[in-house]
C-alpha cells in the first residue's frame, strides 16, 4: 500500500497503525515505554532496533523507490514532489534527494530507509547519556543483534522463555530492569536500571556459567590459558582461544565505549594479550582473545576467528559422492507410493501424462488423434517398458484409470531402483514394499493415544526407511565391540542394552491389547504358571483359548532382520524370506512343547522393516475379523488399524534404539 499510494494520503492511517503496534508491543513486554525507547524499537536490528519500522516515517521512501523502479512520471508527478519533500524533512541535509538525483541514480527502498534510520539513530545517540551511548554503539555493532534472527526451537535449546524474553527486550532497549533494589547475592550493592551490576556481579555463579556456556558452544576444553585449543590453526601453530565477556558500561571503559563501538571488547583483547602472550609463546601457541560485550558486540579478533571457522565449516560439509548417490536414490524411493516402500511424494512431471490420458479416456471429450493426447502417450511410453506402452487403439478399447497408469510408472521406477541397489538395499526395498510394511505411515498422529513419533524419532525413522546413513560408523557405546553400520542393523540387533527386549515387549503388549478388545480371553506370557521347564521355554507370548479346532493358540512373537548375514542372500531376492525362515525356527523349537500342552504353535514373525510372515498375516487377519465384529466396523478398517499400530510401535522402538546409540 505504501509503495502504491502517495504518502500524503496515507499518513493519518499509518500513524494510527503505528500507535496500535506500539500499544500491542508494550502489552507483550509488560511496560509502557518512552518515546525514546520506541524510536529504538523502530530501527532495524543492524542499528540496534527490533525492526518495527514506522509506516508513517517510511511511507515516503517506499513511494519514491516504487516510482523510481517503474520509471513512470518522475518528472511530472505532483505526488512524487510531495513525497520527496516529506522524505527530506526526515533525513539530514546531506542525505536529501531531488528529482534530478533520482533520474541519474538507482535508488532502492532499502537505501532510503537506511538514511531514515541513520537520522533517528544519530538523534538518539546525541540525546543519550554516556551509558546509553555505550549501549547503543554496542547493540548496533556487527552481529550484536543476530540473536533476534534465530528461529526459536525448544528442542534445540534456541528459545527464550516469556519472562526471560521480556527482560532481555527491556535490557536491550535501555528500559528499567530493576527498581533500585538491593542485589540478593551481594548485600550492599544496588541493582542499576541498565542491569550492569546484574550481568557483572561475581557472586552466584552467573558470570562463570555464562562464560562456560558460550565456550561450550564451540568446543569444551579444560586446559588453561585456553578455553578452546585449535591445533594447526596458523602456520602450524595451535590457536589458544580465551573466551571473555565484558561490559561496555564498566567505569574503566565507559568513556571510550560512549564514543567508539566495541571499545570495551578491544580494551579487553589488549589485557588478554598482555596476560596470556608470554605463557602461550612458551607453549608454542598463538593467543586469540575471544571477547564479546554483554550486548553481543564481538571484538575484532573474535570476529576474524569466527569468520575463519565458518569458512572451514562450509568447506568440511562438502559431501562425498557416496552420500550424494544415497540421497538421489532415497529421493527416488520417496516418490514411490506407500505400497512400494515410498512416501507417496509422487513426481508431477512423471505422472502428469498418466493423469491427462486417464482424464481424456474417462471424459471421452477429445478426438483420438488429438495432438495433446498423442504427446501425452509419447511421454508415458518413454517412462515404461515396451510391454506397458500405450497406443490410441489400446486406450480406446480398454478402461484405463490413473491409478493403473501410475502403477505402471512406479513399477518401472522400482525396477530401476532395485537394479542399482546393493544387496542390503535390495533386502530393505523388498521388505518395506511387502504388504502392510508401510502401515505406520498411514496412522493419524495422536500423542494422547500414543500414536505419534517425536521429531527426532521421525527423522531417524525416515532416514532409516529410505536407506540414508543413520550413523557415522562410530563404535557402539552399548557393546563397545562393533561399529554402527549406516543401515542401523547393528543398533536394532545389538543384545547389549534393553532395546531388543523392550521392542519385543512393546509390540507384544500392543497385540495383547487388541486381543483383549476382541474379547478373546487372551493370557500374557502363558507358561509362567507351569513348571520350571515350561517357564524356561515359555512357548507363548500371548495365549488365546479356543483359537483353532477348540485348541488354544500359543502366539510367539519374534522380530527378525532381513539384513542378518544368514538370511541376506535370500532376503535380497525373495520378499519375506527372513520372516519365513524365522517361522520355521520357531516351529522347530516350540511345536513339540505346544503339542505336549495341547496348544497350536503360531509364530508371529515381523521383520524389522514391518513385513509380517505368512502365518502372522493369517493370524492377524483372523484377529481383525473378531475385533471388527466387536467394534461393529468393516474388517478392512480394523485390519489397517491393527497393522498401523503394531508397525508404529515397532518403528518407534527401532528409532529409539538407533538414537540411544548416537547420543549417549
Amino acid at each position: 500500500m505504501a509503495r502504491a499510494t502517495p504518502s500524503t494520503l496515507t499518513s493519518k492511517v499509518f500513524a494510527l497503525i503505528d500507535d496500535d503496534i506500539r500499544m500491542t508491543f508494550c502489552r507483550c513486554i509488560g511496560v509502557d515505554m518512552s518515546d525514546t525507547a520506541w524510536q529504538q524499537v523502530q530501527l532495524s536490528p543492524s542499528r540496534g532496533g527490533l525492526g518495527f519500522r514506522s509506516l508513517s516515517r517510511h511511507s515516503s521512501a517506499a513511494f519514491i523507490s516504487s516510482l523510481c523502479s517503474s520509471g513512470f512520471g518522475l518528472q511530472s508527478s505532483h505526488h512524487l514532489s510531495q513525497a520527496i519533500e516529506t522524505f527530506n524533512s526526515l533525513v539530514s541535509p546531506a542525505d536529501a534527494v531531488s528529482v534530478e538525483s533520482l533520474l541519474t541514480s538507482s535508488v532502492s527502498q532499502k537505501y532510503l530507509s537506511g538514511k531514515l534510520d541513520d537520522r533517528v539513530f544519530n538523534m538518539l545517540l546525541n540525546s543519550s547519556s554516556v551509558a546509553d551511548k555505550a549501549r547503543l554503539l554496542s547493540v548496533s555493532s556487527p552481529h550484536a543483534a543476530s540473536w533476534l534472527s534465530v528461529v526459536p526451537s525448544e528442542n534445540l535449546g534456541l528459545h527464550l522463555d516469556p519472562p526471560v524474553f521480556q527482560v532481555a527486550i527491556k535490557w536491550w532497549l535501555g528500559l528499567d530492569t530493576s527498581e533500585g533494589s538491593q542485589c540478593a547475592l551481594c548485600p550492599g550493592s544496588t541493582l542499576d536500571h541498565l542491569g550492569h551490576h546484574a550481568v557483572t556481579c561475581k557472586y552466584g555463579g552467573d558470570v562463570v556459567s555464562r562464560h562456560n556456556r558460550i565456550r561450550d558452544i564451540l568446543r569444551p576444553q579444560q586446559d588453561r590459558p585456553a578455553d578452546i585449543l585449535l591445533p594447526n590453526w596458523f602456520l602450524d601453530r595451535t590457536a589458544a582461544l580465551d573466551v571473555s565477556i565484558t561490559s561496555p558500561l564498566n567505569p574503566v571503559t565507559l568513556l571510550e565505549a560512549g564514543v567508539s563501538a566495541t571499545a570495551a571488547a578491544q580494551a579487553t583483547e589488549a589485557r588478554k594479550h598482555q596476560a596470556n602472550d608470554p605463557k602461550c609463546s612458551e607453549l608454542g601457541w598463538v593467543c586469540v582473545p575471544m571477547v564479546v560485550e554483554t550486548y553481543g558486540a564481538w571484538g575484532k579478533e573474535a570476529t576474524a576467528i569466527i569468520s575463519s571457522v565458518a569458512s572451514r565449516l562450509a568447506t568440511s560439509t562438502c559431501r562425498p559422492k557416496s552420500t550424494i548417490l544415497h540421497e538421489i536414490y532415497a529421493w527416488q524411493q520417496a516418490q514411490l507410493s506407500l505400497s512400494r516402500g515410498g512416501l507417496g511424494l509422487r513426481r508431477l512431471s512423471l505422472h502428469s501424462p498418466a493423469a491427462y490420458i486417464a482424464s481424456v479416456v474417462a471424459s471421452d471429450c477429445s478426438s483420438p488423434q488429438s495432438k495433446h493426447l498423442l504427446h501425452a502417450i509419447d511421454l508415458f511410453n518413454a517412462s515404461v517398458p515396451n510391454t506397458d506402452e500405450l497406443t490410441i487403439t489400446s486406450i480406446t478399447t480398454s478402461n484405463l484409470t490413473q491409478k493403473l497408469l501410475s502403477a505402471k510408472l512406479e513399477d518401472q521406477q522400482f525396477t530401476k531402483l532395485f537394479a542399482n541397489a546393493s544387496l542390503p538395499d535390495r533386502a530393505r526395498l523388498l521388505s518395506i514394499s511387502s504388504p502392510h510394511s508401510s502401515a505406520w505411515l498411514s496412522v493419524t498422529p495422536s500423542p494422547r493415544l500414543n500414536l505419534h513419533l517425536d521429531p527426532s524419532e521421525f527423522q531417524v525413522a525416515i532416514k532409516w526407511w529410505l536407506g540414508l546413513p543413520v550413523s557415522q560408523g562410530q563404535l557402539c557405546p552399548q557393546c563397545m565391540s562393533h561399529s554402527l553400520d549406516q543401515f542401523g542393523h547393528h543398533a536394532l540387533s545389538c543384545k547389549n542394552g534393553p532395546d531388543v527386549v523392550s521392542r519385543h515387549n512393546r509390540v507384544r503388549d500392543t497385540l495383547f491389547e487388541f486381543c483383549q478388545r476382541a474379547c478373546l480371553g487372551a493370557q500374557l506370557e502363558a507358561g509362567s504358571s507351569l513348571g520350571h521347564e515350561a517357564r524356561q521355554t515359555r512357548p507363548a507370548d500371548v495365549l488365546i483359548p479356543n483359537w483353532e479346532l477348540g485348541k488354544p493358540a500359543a502366539i510367539d512373537l519374534c522380530v527378525t532382520s532381513p539384513l542378518n548375514s544368514n538370511t541376506l542372500q535370500v532376503a535380497c531376492v525373495t520378499p519375506n524370506s527372513a520372516a519365513m525362515q524365522a517361522e520355521q525356527r520357531k516351529h522347530h523349537s516350540n511345536d513339540a512343547k505346544c503339542e505336549e500342552l495341547g496348544w497350536v504353535c503360531i509364530p508371529l514373525v515381523v521383520e524389522s522393516y514391518g513385513s509380517w510372515g505368512p502365518e502372522a498375516q493369517r493370524c492377524l487377519s483372523r484377529l481383525a475379523g473378531r475385533l471388527a465384529t466387536q467394534l461393529g466396523q468393516p474388517k478392512s478398517l480394523t485390519t489397517n488399524m491393527i497393522y498401523g499400530r503394531l508397525n508404529l510401535t515397532l518403528i518407534r522402538a527401532n528409532s529409539r534404539a538407533i538414537l540411544s546409540r548416537l547420543y549417549v
